[in-house]
């Protein structure tokens, strides 16, 4: 490229989309650090323990995987407004969209904490690795 000139791409953003594109997985990844601590300090409480980078990559990789949606629900709900005449058909979209994306959503979540967890820990089954099997037994009783 010529010195000066940007990518057509980044011409036709501008600084507040870009701003909104860095924003989005900021937050779920806040709310992905939050729930890490959560689940954490619940396992302290009842006299467990869990790996917190476990705990977190788990978290991480949930959250994250729903920025990924994001982009997804916002232009359904900018085509799809829950708003005027045609609220009840809108709804319907919605409802149709989001029994669509949650089990979508949770089959890739799967996939990337269980791909990330072997990397990162030689973890290859995740269900029945005894790190998780404790976590789970001491969070959900």
């Amino acid at each position: 490229m010529p010195e000066g000139s940007t990518h057509p791409l980044l011409e036709a953003t501008t600084d507040r989309e870009r701003t909104r594109w860095i924003l989005i997985p900021c937050a779920w990844t806040i709310a992905g650090l939050l729930f890490t601590v959560q689940e954490i300090a619940v396992a302290k409480v009842h006299g467990g323990h869990v790996s917190w980078v476990l705990v977190g990559v788990i978290e991480l990789v949930y959250w994250n995987v729903w920025a990924a949606f994001t982009p997804l629900v916002i232009a359904l709900a900018k085509r799809f407004p829950l708003t005027g005449p045609r609220f009840v058909s809108h709804i319907a979209i919605h409802t149709i969209a989001s029994f669509l994306m949650a089990p979508l959503a949770s089959v890739t979540e799967y996939f990337l904490s269980r791909g990330l967890l072997g990397l990162l820990f030689r973890i290859t089954d995740l269900v029945h690795h005894a790190l998780f099997r404790r976590s789970q037994a001491v969070l959900y009783r």
